[in-house]
C-alpha cells in the first residue's frame, strides 16, 4: 500500500489528534480516579481492635497522643479511630476532637507543629461496647511517606480510645508531655489518596508511549 506526501501528512496529523486525545482522556480521568484510591498512610487496626481497655480522653490534663510513622504519601481524607463514650452512660453522642501533629524528624518526647484539628462523634456506645470504629473526615494536609507524626484526641465530655489488637507500641504523650515509652497505643488509621498530579504524570507516560507506537506502525 502506497501513500502519496499529502496522504501521508494527513495520517501523521490524524496520529496526533487521536494522541492527544489519549492523553488528555487519561489526565482527566487521573483526577476522577484518584479520590476513589484512598489507602491507608498508617493502620493498627489488626483486624479490629481490643475494647476490652483502652486510654481516658478527657481535657484539660488527660489528652493522649500517639506517635506513628507514614507508610505512604498522599492527601489525608480521613482518620478512623475506635472511640467511644467513658462517662456518658446515657447513650448519647459525645464529641471529641483529632489533632495531626508533624514530627519529621521521630521526636519521641514531643509533638512538631500542628498540621490540622478535625471533629468527630462518638456513636454513644461505651468503649467496651463498641464495635464499629468511627471515621472522621479530614483534608488539608500532605503526608508524606516515612515521615513521623503525631495524632492526639481531645474531648470535654469524655471519651474513651479503644487499645490496638496488634501488639503496636510507641512513645505516649498526656496533655502533650512525654508520658511512657513504650506503650499500647491506641486503635487508629489514617487514610490518604495519592495527588492527582501523580495520575497525570502516569496518564503523560502512557500516552507517550501510544504516540511511539502508533508512529512506528505509521
Amino acid at each position: 500500500m502506497q501513500f502519496n506526501q499529502f496522504e501521508a501528512g494527513v495520517l501523521v496529523y490524524s496520529i496526533n489528534v487521536m494522541s492527544f486525545r489519549t492523553i488528555t482522556i487519561l489526565a482527566g480521568l487521573s483526577v476522577l480516579v484518584a479520590p476513589a484510591l484512598a489507602n491507608d498512610a498508617y493502620t493498627n487496626f489488626g483486624p479490629g481492635f481490643d475494647n476490652t481497655v483502652g486510654w481516658v480522653v478527657n481535657d484539660p490534663s488527660i489528652d493522649p497522643a500517639f506517635q506513628f510513622q507514614a507508610t505512604a504519601s498522599g492527601s489525608l481524607t480521613s482518620l478512623t479511630v475506635a472511640m467511644g463514650n467513658y462517662f456518658d452512660f446515657s447513650g448519647a453522642a459525645d464529641s471529641f476532637t483529632l489533632n495531626l501533629y508533624a514530627d519529621p524528624a521521630g521526636n519521641p518526647n514531643g509533638e512538631g507543629a500542628l498540621l490540622g484539628s478535625f471533629g468527630g462523634m462518638t456513636d454513644g456506645t461505651y468503649y467496651s461496647a463498641l464495635v464499629n470504629p468511627i471515621v472522621v473526615a479530614a483534608s488539608g494536609v500532605n503526608i508524606v511517606a516515612g515521615d513521623y507524626y503525631w495524632l492526639e484526641a481531645t474531648s470535654t465530655n469524655g471519651t474513651a480510645w479503644d487499645f490496638n489488637s496488634t501488639g503496636a507500641q510507641g512513645p505516649v504523650l498526656e496533655a502533650g508531655a512525654p508520658y511512657s515509652n513504650p506503650d499500647t497505643s491506641a486503635a487508629f488509621s489514617v487514610q490518604v489518596t495519592p495527588e492527582p498530579s501523580s495520575f497525570a504524570a502516569m496518564a503523560g507516560v502512557l500516552g507517550l508511549g501510544l504516540i511511539a507506537k502508533r508512529r512506528r506502525r505509521a
